[in-house]
């Protein structure tokens, strides 16, 4: 039995679920991140960035699906478009926000 390709693709197998079950891990733990923090910000008077929180927040939990009907590699690589979105957003919205604009836009 230890001389047959079975057990080589059980643990190929076995990499595959592991890989797909971290994707649906960081997915939801994203998704949960970005709601908690949506409805935070809608409560202290923030409607725009939590609208958008929770846009981030539907598409981050449509990793599920992407993981389902792709291969893991392309669902992280969704998920990292996600964080990154949210991630210039806010650095650029907070930017804007505190009235720090670049010199040449004055």
């Amino acid at each position: 039995m230890n001389n047959t390709k079975i057990e080589k693709d059980l643990s190929i197998a076995d990499k595959m679920n592991s890989k797909v079950k971290l994707a649906n891990i960081f997915g939801l733990l994203s998704c949960g991140i970005f709601l908690t923090t949506g409805i935070n910000d809608f409560l202290i008077g923030d409607p725009q960035s939590g609208i958008f929180l929770e846009l981030l927040a539907i598409l981050s939990l449509l990793t599920l699906a992407v993981n389902y009907y792709f291969t893991p590699k392309t669902a992280f690589l969704y998920l990292f478009g996600i964080i990154t979105a949210g991630v210039f957003f806010f650095d650029s919205y907070s930017g804007i926000d505190s009235g720090c604009y670049l010199p040449e836009f004055d």
